[in-house]
């Protein structure tokens, strides 16, 4: 069969300078902390996603999803990670080396007003850590010099049953948790309209390691200034994130009345704004409305800035490099034994990267690899791959523009 890839994707280039995100953290309903994340009890959080590997190598290898609202009880945050093999972890109460473990870490400050701030490191079997930064004497100042605290927090976590069956999708696999920390714990007091910041972070250590954060931050998670700043709004619309195409976005008006949204989307070339798209959108009360620049977007690679507001109050701002390129079609000829692939690089930065790596994989062992050079006259390619030397099984195509993974796809001979 064949089969046709269009990339829509983060790719996330080492040394790229990269605004603060921001994230709109909606008044919600209290959802019930069991460790699965049920639709309805989060529809009225935020929802981020696009994380990627820490130092902006990329895009992470699996999606990490993360949903964030507030009452004026607790602060509330749920999260979906997925991959392909079932996460590692042990629970040793509120004390650990949690980042050892396969887990989420999040650094939380409810008033930018306060110095004090709290990093929570929660893994995938129900334990977790919390320590205290600027705290009046807990913490010693020091960035990464933070001393283990005791707050009211409720935890949960769940791992997807479908490990076990190694014929599930990989977007079938995930582990998920659900926390609950309260606000007189933290010594905070959010209002509509105050600031603070959270920094998202994944540890993926098993089977690969890895750490993925959303936030861009360079050479480790303890660099402040890379936190995305949250604003805390009460009575708007919410805007969430889809989770694989991030120029497009769910938005819903949980409010009795009917809201209107501006969207102001910004596309960069070399530095500068090349095209500004701006869009108002009505939702009735109660009622979701799917945003997309799918149709929009050129084909090409640039910078997309998103900000979405509504009476100039910021529910979500992101940016991120973009690949929007009819990149390739592969298809497995039984009868020749081959793997066809036609690539395509209209469009492509010829100067900015200037090949790519394709590699066939057999679990960790590469098979064959090609490097294929991008140049005026060589837009267009087809390539080849002989099979007959490989037993019948699952094969894994990998392809890296200049060094960064945008395409992981699975080929059954």
């Amino acid at each position: 069969m064949k089969k046709i890839v269009l990339i829509l994707l983060v790719i996330l280039v080492s040394g790229a300078l990269y605004a603060t995100p921001e994230i709109g953290i909606p008044y919600m309903n209290k959802p019930t902390i069991d460790g699965k994340i049920d639709a309805n009890e989060w529809q009225g959080a935020s929802r981020v996603a696009g994380f990627h590997l820490l130092g902006g190598r990329g895009p992470e290898p699996n999606k990490s999803v993360v949903y964030v609202g507030y009452d004026d009880d607790n602060f509330y945050l749920a999260y979906r990670f997925y991959g392909p093999d079932k996460p590692k972890g042990v629970d040793r109460g509120k004390s650990g080396p949690y980042w050892e473990d396969d887990s989420i870490e999040f650094f939380l400050n409810g008033d930018i007003n306060q110095e004090s701030y709290y990093q929570i490191i929660a893994n995938c079997s129900g334990g977790f850590v919390v320590f205290g930064y600027n705290l009046g004497g807990l913490g010693d100042g020091n960035d990464m010099g933070g001393k283990a605290v005791d707050l009211d927090v409720e935890y949960k976590t769940y791992i997807s049953p479908a490990y076990p069956d190694l014929t599930a999708s990989p977007d079938a696999l995930w582990w998920e948790g659900e926390i609950s920390i309260s606000w007189k714990s933290l010594g905070y007091s959010p209002k509509e309209g105050d600031e603070g910041f959270l920094f998202l972070a994944r540890d993926n250590v098993y089977p690969v390691a890895y750490n993925s954060d959303y936030g861009f931050a360079v050479n480790n998670f303890f660099e402040k200034d890379k936190y995305p700043i949250i604003h805390f709004l009460k009575d708007t619309v919410v805007a969430r994130m889809y989770e694989d195409i991030y120029s497009d976005f769910e938005i819903y008006n949980p409010t009795g009345e009917e809201k209107s949204i501006d969207i102001i989307n910004k596309i960069i070339y070399d530095g500068k704004i090349s095209e500004t798209i701006k869009d108002t959108i009505k939702i009735p009360a109660g009622k979701k409305s799917e945003f997309s620049l799918k149709e929009k977007l050129p084909k090409s690679i640039f910078t997309l800035i998103t900000e979405i507001t509504e009476n100039g109050k910021v529910l979500q701002k992101t940016e991120n490099d973009i690949i929007n390129i009819e990149m390739f079609s592969y298809n497995y000829d039984k009868e020749k034994d081959k793997i066809i692939l036609n690539f395509d690089f209209t469009g492509f930065g010829i100067n900015k990267y200037p090949y790519v790596d394709l590699r066939l994989m057999n679990e960790d062992n590469m098979l064959d690899g090609f490097m294929i050079n991008i140049t005026e006259d060589k837009r267009q390619q087809t390539i080849e791959v002989d099979m007959s030397k490989y037993e019948k099984g699952k094969y894994t195509l990998v392809c890296w523009i200049k060094g960064t993974v945008n395409i992981v796809e699975t080929i059954k001979k």
